[in-house]
């Protein structure tokens, strides 16, 4: 978490400087040098790989834990001076500042001396280390590689051991080599084992020869010391040695005892980013994609001629590799392909590996004289040939491999499985890729049935509660086959089912360790900026439909996202969410009318590996009924506590002692009791409970950026003294005014208070006062009464983007004035005198817009339909009125979302060309609509036509319009 707690500390220092940099004894150059100082390390863990090893990793943690450091001493700055109680706070703090400060700057400028040496030591023994860290075959290969490093530096010292390396080492790492890409042995009870044995022997061996390769490149100093030290070297090797032989015997041991059928091949296993599926789990899943599969054997088969790659994407554990295991052993494929191979990539691979992997997969010898990859080539030239590259982790893994596939013109094909969508993508360009999706309920339960009964049918009295169980995996196959996998060897009573299916989670996690470890590849994989964020997702509970809007705002709060130069900070964080999703960790329930994700969600599995990892990393302590037992040491030492639904019901809650708390996540019901707040550090307060009085120890949170709140009272004037406001979200009960003190909270971006009426801007006598009754920076408000009486609100807001607001009668449609609107819900709850209509008008910014109640007459239209920009338009109940609606040309260009609800509409007329950005067409209780026009069945960006509860006429007409050779989906409900 190093990454997120060097941009919090960032931002702590900008509030400092920003706030009053005269109140502050440190020099503001020492200031800015240990800025540079934390840029200079979020730009090295920019273009850090995700997979580092060991030592990088702890330097890592020492970076977080000192920015951690950082982030509290600034934090305790800034609410003492916020809270101005200087005489109850020991000026010693002031005083220390400098000092610590400079303490600090020690500790970040040596981590940024030992990243320095990093990356020098790049092409060296780290990145040896790193090859070894990366793959098993990898890490053999580099020992090796090193030893002869070594050899060839200062053979003076080693006359004898390059003899002994060429001799012994090549043949039993070979050997080694070998077992671990057996792909046919991962499940052998000792495999594991021996893996763990073979990695130790090997980081000890890289560790002596790289410390070797690093003292034959050091100048010629200390030399008796370093004569002695190299001297030593061939024991050293004997040792390294006897166990890897020693590991070669165990491994010959299970070669043996294995009982394959004769002609058997070996397939390899390049790297170790994933075990294959097992033979029994293929069977299952043709069944259960019986549809995909034949798509993709037509495709495989059929098509065009040229080369074509068929990527298949989804989540760790969807089923990609058995799908594609299926395809590759087809009795019609291997019918249609002369030749084949399979090759699995790992996290950071090696593209030598990847092609002799392929060579020995198509059972081709290597041939010495010629380089492997043009061996490839000519072996693939004129033949039709399938390969699969499983696992796939980004697009430059396949452009450094592809120019040894040729395009024969003869169908030849590729098949690429990835959990990155962004990779299928970009490796094909000009074509679809197949997304494996969650299975449903029914597919679910059948696979599960197969799992534990493959020779039967489940007992009738299992039925329900199987049921229960598979639906509780939420579509994984991993997750089904897993649980399915205990409950076979358990007893297969109702009484244990039943105990199951009550904590199926918890079964996954004690009982499948294999099955999270291969979900963690991914998040393995994040690259550091992206890693916070994804953990963040352990901050809500099981199952929640989780807010994508929320998320962005928590996650800016947080201090998570790296500010842009020509992205708001809100763009730069849906960027964010969008590569998570792309990478397949969470999933969109719901599209808002824009098409982007709106409601998201995530598997339980990946929610336990954020839990997970989130201990580890001191990031998030989350306490439910499950744990309900707990260390009280290691919850202070996190920066996040959540409590979990029904946590702390009916019991006072005391966790102020918690002081190294950031955020504190309450997901407990309205008759919460009274919670007794940690320190005045919190950044983020998240408490749903209904009060007659604002909390007045939350005005006490100086630091506080995120405030969400269940119903409250009214909102008090002492709300400006969180200064540092960004969000704050509440349901007022009282239709009572804000107070005026919130024009003075400069740093909020987003007010959602349902039912308030903004207050009038106090009375500006000079320039400092227009200033201080400035919002600057506020991006969204909703959901207001009316705007007050003061002319100039809208030059207070001059950046709002995104408005919701129940109008009176007396309030004109008037926005033109808000240059930056880009959303815009209208909501008139009263009797509309007819002279409103005169001055409507909107800003041309606008891309959505929403009425309601407005009776906004059909020959109005114009003036929505001219804007430039409007791509989503919502007429709700008595939005408009009148029975006749004709369209014009040059309107409604860019329109691609239009719904008409509750509307007294008879006759439309319109022309293809009126609407020639529609993709989307929602008709809802327009009970007298003679008919939708036919010319919007020719609109070519159309695809879904939606009524309910419309006229029959309106019914028929859309049935012809979405015709069987239209394109066109039609959704109706009565």
């Amino acid at each position: 978490m190093a990454y997120a707690a060097l941009l919090s500390v960032s931002q702590s220092l900008e509030q400092i400087l920003h706030s009053d940099p005269y109140s502050f004894p440190c020099a503001k150059e020492k200031v800015d040098s240990f800025q540079e100082t934390i840029a200079s390390l979020i730009a090295f863990l920019d273009n850090c790989p995700p997979i580092c090893p060991e030592m990088v990793n702890n330097l890592i943690a020492r970076i977080r834990d000192s920015a951690y450091e950082a982030e509290d001493v600034f934090e305790s700055v800034v609410a003492i001076h916020f809270l101005q109680k200087y005489e109850t706070y020991n000026h010693e703090v002031f005083e220390m500042l400098p000092i610590r400060l400079a303490k600090m700057m020690e500790d970040m400028e040596a981590a940024k001396r030992e990243f320095k040496k990093v990356k020098r030591d790049d092409k060296g023994v780290l990145k040896q280390k790193v090859q070894a860290l990366s793959g098993s075959s990898m890490q053999l290969a580099s020992v090796l590689k090193t030893l002869m490093q070594v050899l060839d530096y200062d053979a003076y010292f080693f006359p004898s051991a390059k003899e002994k390396v060429v001799e012994s080492c090549e043949k039993t790492i070979a050997s080694l080599v070998s077992f671990l890409r057996n792909f046919q042995l991962i499940h052998h009870k000792r495999f594991h084992e021996l893996k763990s044995q073979i990695m130790d022997s090997t980081y000890d061996a890289v560790g002596v020869s790289a410390s070797l390769s690093t003292e034959t490149r050091l100048p010629q100093k200390g030399g008796s010391d370093r004569y002695e030290r190299l001297k030593m070297f061939p024991q050293i090797l004997d040792r390294v040695m006897e166990d890897f032989e020693s590991i070669e015997r165990e491994v010959k041991k299970i070669h043996l005892g294995e009982n394959r059928a004769p002609g058997q091949r070996i397939l390899p296993f390049v790297g170790s980013s994933r075990p294959a599926s097992r033979g029994k789990y293929t069977t299952n899943m043709v069944a259960l994609d019986g549809d995909l599969e034949m798509k993709l054997v037509d495709e495989l088969v059929g098509g065009r001629s040229n080369i074509d790659i068929i990527p298949i994407v989804g989540m760790g554990g969807i089923g990609k590799t058995t799908l594609a295991r299926i395809l590759y052993n087809s009795q019609v494929i291997k019918d249609c392909f002369d030749i084949r191979g399979w090759v699995t990539i790992s996290q950071t691979y090696n593209v030598q590996d990847i092609v002799l992997g392929i060579l020995e997969d198509m059972g081709l010898p290597l041939d010495g004289e010629r380089n492997a990859l043009q061996q490839v080539y000519q072996s693939l030239y004129n033949r039709r040939y399938l390969i699969v590259l499983d696992d796939v982790w980004s697009a430059e893994a396949w452009n450094d491999i592809q120019k040894m596939f040729p395009d024969n013109n003869n169908g030849s094909r590729i098949i690429l499985t990835s959990r990155h969508s962004e990779v299928a993508a970009v490796v094909n360009a000009f074509s679809s890729y197949h997304e494996m999706g969650l299975l449903n309920d029914d597919s679910s339960w059948s696979l599960l049935c197969r799992e534990i009964f493959p020779q039967n049918d489940c007992p009738p009295e299992l039925v329900k509660i199987g049921k229960k169980i598979a639906r509780q995996c939420q579509g994984l196959p991993l997750a089904i086959s897993a649980i399915g996998g205990h409950l076979r060897k358990e007893e297969q009573t109702e009484e244990y089912w039943r105990y199951v299916s009550e904590r199926v989670s918890s079964v996954l996690k004690t009982t499948d360790d294999a099955s999270l470890e291969i979900l963690t590849l991914s998040y393995n994989h994040l690259p550091y900026h992206l890693k916070a964020c994804f953990l963040y997702f352990g901050c809500f509970p099981e199952d929640a439909a989780i807010d994508v809007s929320r998320v962005v705002k928590l996650w800016i709060a947080e201090g998570f996202v790296n500010p842009h130069r020509s992205n708001s900070m809100e763009e730069v964080a849906e960027e964010y969410l969008r590569d998570v999703i792309e990478r397949n960790l969470i999933f969109v329930h719901k599209y808002d009318s824009f098409g982007k994700p709106k409601i998201c969600g995530i598997h339980d599995l990946f929610r336990d590996i954020c839990i997970r990892e989130s201990k580890r990393e001191r990031f998030l302590c989350v306490l439910n009924r499950n744990n309900i037992t707990f260390d009280i040491s290691e919850i202070n030492s996190q920066r996040r506590l959540m409590l979990g639904p029904n946590m702390i019901d009916g019991k006072e809650c005391n966790i102020d002692s918690f002081s190294a708390i950031r955020a504190l996540i309450c997901h407990v019901k309205d008759n919460s009791p009274n919670i007794k707040l940690p320190s005045g550090m919190l950044k983020v307060l998240i408490v749903k409970m209904t009060s007659t009085k604002f909390p007045g120890d939350i005005l006490e949170l100086v630091n506080l950026k995120y405030l969400e709140l269940g119903c409250v009272l009214r909102i008090p004037s002492s709300i400006s003294r969180l200064r540092n406001l960004q969000t704050i979200v509440a349901e007022v009960v009282c239709l009572h005014s804000m107070p005026s003190e919130i024009w003075e909270m400069s740093q909020l971006r987003h007010i959602l208070v349902s039912g308030f009426h903004l207050p009038d801007i106090p009375d500006v006598h000079d320039c400092q006062g227009a200033n201080m009754y400035l919002l600057k920076n506020l991006l969204t408000l909703s959901e207001i009464i009316n705007f007050g009486s003061r002319k100039d609100v809208f030059t207070r807001i001059p950046k709002l983007k995104n408005l919701k607001i129940a109008c009176h009668s007396d309030f004109g449609l008037s926005f033109h004035s808000l240059c930056d609107l880009e959303s815009l819900g209208c909501k008139f709850r009263f009797a509309i005198n007819a002279n409103i209509f005169a001055n409507l008008a909107f800003p041309l910014s606008l891309k959505k817009l929403v009425l309601t109640g407005c009776r906004i007459p059909w020959e109005r239209m114009t003036i929505i339909g001219a804007l430039p920009n409007l791509e989503v338009l919502k007429l709700k109940k008595g939005a408009i009125e009148g029975k006749f609606w004709e369209t014009n040309d040059e309107e409604f260009k860019q329109l691609k979302f239009l719904l008409v609800h509750h509307s007294q509409l008879v006759t439309w007329k319109t022309e293809t060309d009126h609407f020639p950005s529609l993709r989307h067409l929602i008709l809802r209780k327009c009970s007298i609509l003679e008919a939708i026009p036919s010319e919007i069945g020719d609109i070519p960006t159309l695809e879904i036509l939606e009524l309910d509860a419309c006229s029959t006429e309106a019914e028929s007409s859309a049935k012809e319009i979405a015709g069987e050779d239209s394109g066109i989906e039609l959704r109706m409900t009565t």
